[in-house]
């Protein structure tokens, strides 16, 4: 419609209530209490009476006795939290919005006049406490920007993007005429379009070498059938046609010393893997583990196996763009533990050198997570 001087200004409005996101459980552990010394003591003497035959199971007793030595000595806890729990919630924070629930669901019961008071002023506390909490976050963040600059960005990104880890929003699909709400029901759908991917994407199942060899074929047939089969590819003859070494690869020993300095280096911010042993553990007691987890790797290397358990990833469904209600519009992602990663990062360090060295013009980094499925 037209404004002039006669005509007031007619604004309308929708008011709409965003739904909240649903309460969470989650598993920690405290380590406030942690006393590392006792806790590297009790390890050694776990791990003193250690086996090394096979690489699965001597990996699977490194993380049992990680974890019952973890759990003597800092327990797993749960709690529950809000789904849109903010990062600089505090515990002061916290008990002031609780008490103010309290007060609401008092004054909505009695509509008593002083309850409604109570609860104005409650509430007008917490908006204090909120915003007091909020600054302290910033200022925390922007305390060290010109040095790290990464606490910054942590704190700033949900405010840039809608995509993947910045995204507090529960995840809803829609399938068919159906809208999927269950956590159960999303994670089946997730699984199995994941799992036939290759089908989903171009409409046909993928055709594996090892179907077409005998039942119960070994590993060496299945390999060699393949080398057979893309012998003549091109990418394999201009490979051969760069290499300036006849040098076969093989995977050699690693030292204690490379494995101790990886296990110290581990990034403490990183997540927790299936396993449930945060990197800061794992970083205090590199001294203790060191020794032994070299000798499993080194064992996986005789055998030429990866221990199954260093394969099991975590799968999480990453939102890339468009509609969050397509599950086509969703990545996977893989959270392997941390001693997944230096199995990883040992193997992936040789391999490189051998490139390097070997294959000086296709010579390409590939990344660590590669060199596990190799395997």
């Amino acid at each position: 419609m037209g404004i002039s001087d006669c005509h007031k200004i007619i604004g309308s409005f929708l008011k709409t209530k965003i739904a909240s996101l649903k309460q969470k459980m989650i598993t920690y552990r405290s380590l406030k209490n942690l006393d590392i010394k006792l806790f590297n003591s009790d390890l050694a003497l776990s791990l003193s009476h250690f086996e090394y035959i096979y690489p699965n199971m001597a990996f699977e007793n490194l993380i049992a006795c990680l974890i019952s030595t973890l759990n003597k000595h800092a327990p797993l806890k749960k709690k529950f939290i809000r789904g849109n729990h903010n990062r600089f919630m505090n515990k002061e924070l916290s008990k002031a919005i609780m008490k103010r629930s309290q007060l609401k669901s008092k004054h909505q019961k009695t509509k008593n006049k002083t309850d409604r008071l109570n609860y104005k002023k409650q509430r007008n506390l917490c908006k204090k406490l909120r915003d007091k909490a909020i600054k302290s976050d910033f200022q925390k963040s922007f305390a060290n920007i010109k040095s790290n600059s990464k606490a910054f960005f942590d704190i700033i990104k949900p405010y840039l993007t809608n995509k993947g880890a910045m995204v507090s929003s529960d995840i809803l699909l829609i399938e068919g005429d159906d809208i999927i709400l269950d956590d159960t029901k999303i994670a089946t759908i997730f699984n199995n379009y994941y799992t036939h991917i290759v089908e989903n994407t171009c409409g046909t199942p993928p055709k594996s070498i090892a179907d077409t060899l005998p039942p119960f074929s070994t590993v060496d047939i299945i390999i060699d059938q393949i080398c057979k089969v893309y012998a003549e590819h091109p990418s394999i003859k201009r490979i051969k046609e760069n290499t300036i070494s006849s040098e076969h690869f093989k995977f050699k020993h690693v030292s204690v010393e490379s494995v101790r300095n990886l296990l110290s280096s581990l990034d403490t911010k990183k997540a927790t893997g299936i396993d449930g042993i945060p990197p800061l553990i794992l970083k205090l007691c590199a001294n203790v583990i060191a020794e032994p987890f070299t000798k499993i790797i080194n064992l996986s290397i005789d055998e030429n196996t990866i221990p199954s358990a260093a394969k099991t990833a975590i799968i999480l469904p990453f939102f890339k763009k468009d509609e969050r209600s397509n599950k086509k519009n969703y990545r996977p992602i893989s959270i392997l533990s941390s001693l997944s990663k230096i199995y990883g990062r040992l193997l992936q360090t040789q391999i490189w050198e051998f490139l390097r060295i070997s294959y000086p013009l296709s010579y390409q980094p590939i990344e660590s997570t590669i060199v596990l499925n190799m395997f």
